[in-house]
């Protein structure tokens, strides 16, 4: 079997039960990569023990510690020395060539700084990444043809704002030009845009092939669309922009979207997020800390001082339990009873007493509709006050 001088780095962390399929797919590449390295970033699932057990030939580093996927690869590739390095998630699953088709764009055009493929779900046929799109100014990512079947839409080689970490390929010269991944970006997270950013403005292209395929679960180690997902997706997002914008764009363009955002499209689960994160900023910049982190104590109360309701909290309790009048049989020792009443019950209230209840049923609920939605609009005018203490302290922090 041939091989490519590549190094394949994989972070893990608690992935025992995706790593072994990873790996499998990885030994069965052609060309091979000349190195393949494991961290295992203290996983707590016998993640590493699984690998010592069934991969021996493969090379292990046990962190230790969890160093995030940043800390990972960085340590992961300090041990290769492979002209390419190749980032590759635990619960990546790659086609037998992909490993030469993603890196055949950097072999033929000196100007790619980095290459992603084209991942699909597990199925096959859906896909999740095709290169990404960033939208300013709230600087969220879009994955190209992400929940579309594969129908060849995305089949040419193209040029995007990013890839995605789970599978891309650079040159190692640029990695050690560029420091590797920021490990500001802890533990996941946005560390690919911004290795992306700072590929694009060192005058190199990112690009996606669509020849590299594999499949990937996407968000095996936090849980996409959790509570957690949201408060580091948020947190790492606001560092990129902090790291990539200065004050007067952040202040002119940034923060209107910002608010806009909250006010208009950001649900209560997000809304309790993006909280959590500012208060973390505004903490971090008012006590001149220079790694920011969410704490236990970045939490917004949504009660009383005393951990109880508040009076809108009440009402909407009392309006959800008493939305729907529903109106109960009549009963009767005698089942044949029972029914004939219920029936000329039924029959004499149809047409009068019926459209009533519904109407009442019909107001009742527009009612608790309205007071949910003054509690969303209570909650985002918090999180505006809080966005704006946290804006004003970053600048006050650079004065």
């Amino acid at each position: 079997m041939t091989e490519i001088d590549a190094a394949i780095v994989i972070v893990t962390y608690n992935h025992a039960a995706y790593i072994a399929d990873c790996l499998r797919s990885i030994a069965a590449l052609d060309p091979a990569p000349r190195e393949i390295v494991v961290v295992d970033n203290a996983s707590r699932d016998g993640t590493a023990a699984l690998i010592k057990a069934q991969f021996p030939d493969i090379r292990l580093i046990e962190a230790g510690a969890n160093l995030g996927f940043s800390g990972g690869c960085n340590l992961g590739v300090r041990t290769t020395s492979a002209a390419t390095v190749v980032l590759t998630n635990p619960d990546l699953i790659a086609q037998p060539d992909w490993l030469a088709q993603l890196c055949a764009p950097l072999e033929r055009w000196p100007d790619i700084g980095i290459v992603g493929c084209k991942l699909l779900y597990r199925d096959g046929t859906t896909f999740q990444h095709a290169g990404g799109l960033l939208h300013l100014p709230l600087a969220l990512g879009h994955h190209r043809g992400v929940g579309e079947t594969d129908r060849g839409q995305y089949d040419a080689l193209e040029v995007v704002d990013y890839v995605t970490g789970a599978a891309l390929a650079c040159p190692r010269k640029l990695w050690e030009e560029l420091g590797g991944l920021d490990e500001q970006f802890f533990p996941a997270y946005y560390e690919e845009v911004d290795f992306c950013t700072r590929t694009r403005q060192a005058g190199y292209r990112i690009v996606y092939t669509p020849q590299a395929v594999a499949t990937h679960i996407e968000g095996s180690s936090v849980g996409h669309g959790s509570a957690r997902y949201l408060r580091l997706f948020h947190f790492n997002r606001l560092r990129y922009l902090f790291k990539h914008f200065n004050n007067t764009w952040l202040m002119r363009t940034w923060l209107p979207a910002e608010l806009a955002h909250i006010r208009a499209v950001a649900n209560n689960h997000e809304i309790e997020a993006l909280q959590m994160v500012y208060l973390a900023f505004q903490s971090a910049f008012c006590s001149h800390e220079s790694r920011p982190v969410i704490s236990d104590l970045d939490v917004f109360p949504d009660a009383t001082a005393d951990g109880g309701e508040t009076e809108l909290q009440w009402v909407e309790r009392q309006l959800l339990a008493k939305a729907s009048v529903v109106a109960k049989p009549l009963h009767s020792r005698w089942p044949l009873v029972a029914f004939l009443r219920n029936t000329l019950l039924r029959l004499a209230t149809a047409d009068y007493i019926q459209p009533l209840v519904q109407a009442q049923n019909d107001a009742n609920q527009a009612m608790a509709e309205a007071v949910q939605a003054l509690a969303r609009q209570r909650r985002a005018a918090d999180a505006a006050v809080l966005l704006q203490g946290m804006i004003l302290a970053k600048i006050n922090n650079q004065d």
